[in-house]
């Protein structure tokens, strides 16, 4: 099972033990997660395009914190300065526990990462969700937070877990693995894991995943 960083990985370092295009099969795949944009309460935005028009007042003087450099916080991040033309400074942490400490510190301006790590802090008023980065609103406690593309941003940043085979893989091996996650997504058991983690249970076809 991996995730967004295992592809970014290999085009953001010169040199990783391994070949993502050539050294791997993929199978499908298995879920997605919704990144919410969040910031410190004393920052003066309360929707995205509050956001975007005051990190364009004040260009290289907002920043936002992620769980490292190349992470999938760090890349959603990115991916959100490049939709909106803005300029916001990168803050790398080790890992997603100190930046959500200092952005309740008020000492980084935001965080866009996956719900389960900061919403009791959101509930609780220490950090403001501003907008989910997915197709469709949450569920729950943030249903009334809405999404990039309600405010006029037509992106989704969602993060991903995906199934690969070794390098070569057997037609007939990776049609196995197929029919057994083709079946996942209306699995109880794992529709309760993926709630609890707030993941969007997905399937896709190796062929189709591959592109």
């Amino acid at each position: 099972i991996n995730t967004l960083p295992f592809i970014t990985n290999g085009f953001l370092y010169s040199r990783v033990p391994y070949d993502v295009i050539n050294d791997f099969t993929p199978v499908s795949l298995m879920s997605a997660s919704s990144s919410v944009i969040t910031v410190h309460p004393s920052v003066p935005a309360n929707s995205v395009k509050e956001l975007v028009n005051l990190a364009r007042r004040r260009p290289g003087q907002l920043n936002f914190g992620s769980n490292g450099v190349g992470s999938a916080t760090h890349i959603i991040g990115e991916m959100f300065k490049q939709h909106t033309s803005t300029d916001i400074v990168h803050v790398p942490y080790k890992g997603a526990a100190p930046v959500i400490a200092d952005v309740i510190a008020g000492r980084v301006s935001g965080f866009l990462g996956d719900l389960p790590g900061f919403i009791g802090q959101v509930k609780g008023g220490k950090l403001q969700a501003i907008a989910v980065a997915a197709p469709r609103r949450l569920s729950g406690a943030l249903a009334q937070v809405p999404t990039l593309k309600e405010q006029g941003i037509n992106s989704s940043l969602d993060s991903w877990r995906a199934i690969f085979g070794p390098k070569n893989m057997p037609a007939a091996g990776v049609a196995y693995w197929e029919e057994v996650l083709a079946k996942m997504p209306s699995s109880a058991e794992w529709k309760k894991e993926a709630e609890n983690r707030d993941w969007d249970p997905q399937f896709m076809r190796s062929k189709e995943f591959a592109k």
